[in-house]
């Protein structure tokens, strides 16, 4: 368990170094004298409540930075899988798959729709993405195009839903949503009805 005081050591020092380099201008002495007494009370009186927020916000930086964002990782994913990638596990029964995968130790995609569930697979593979372990399963369907179904560790972006929300980018149809024991982002050129009708 982390110290509360040297973590805020830590942050006093990131934000003493941010400060370092902030100067004031060379005449503020001089416009500060030449104001009245009550206008000098009232600047000097707003200088803590200005060095507070501004250590807020930096606080506030340093603390909760900002999770992966989906569209960047459904940009860079679809490159990937544009691309001439190999598949690790091929011409096996998806359980046999999700046993490889979780020897792997990502995530397996136990709780997949039962439409998609129900096609055998092409294969399967792991992936990393932005630092980030994630299992890819591939399903063939009779139009001759595959799923791309990626399965990220539940929490990995923020906001997805409940159920599978579609989104068409570029040549790709894509969807996207939260299980109670994953994330999954799905990609394939197949049509968006088709594609709705895989993931139920």
């Amino acid at each position: 368990m982390s110290d509360p005081q040297q973590d805020f050591n830590r942050a006093d020092a990131k934000i003493a170094d941010l400060m370092a380099g902030i100067e004031p201008p060379s005449d503020l002495r001089r416009r500060l004298m030449s104001l009245t007494p009550e206008k000098q009370r009232s600047v000097w009186s707003l200088w803590p409540m200005a060095l507070a927020s501004a250590a807020l916000v930096v606080i506030c930086l340093l603390t909760f930075p900002r999770g992966p964002s989906l569209e960047r990782a459904q940009t860079d994913l679809s490159s990937f899988l544009a691309s001439d990638f190999e598949l690790s596990v091929t011409g096996e029964p998806l359980d046999r798959l999700r046993s490889w995968l979780e020897a792997q130790h990502v995530p397996t995609g136990s709780d997949l729709p039962k439409e998609l569930a129900a096609i055998t697979p092409a294969g399967c593979r792991v992936i990393d993405w932005n630092g980030r372990r994630a299992s890819l399963i591939c399903f063939p369907t009779t139009g001759g195009e595959l799923v791309h179904l990626v399965i990220f560790e539940k929490g990995t972006f923020h906001g997805l839903p409940s159920s599978p929300q579609m989104a068409a980018k570029g040549t790709w149809n894509m969807a996207s949503w939260r299980s109670a024991e994953a994330d999954f982002l799905v990609f394939s050129k197949t049509d968006l009805e088709s594609l709705q009708r895989f993931l139920g």
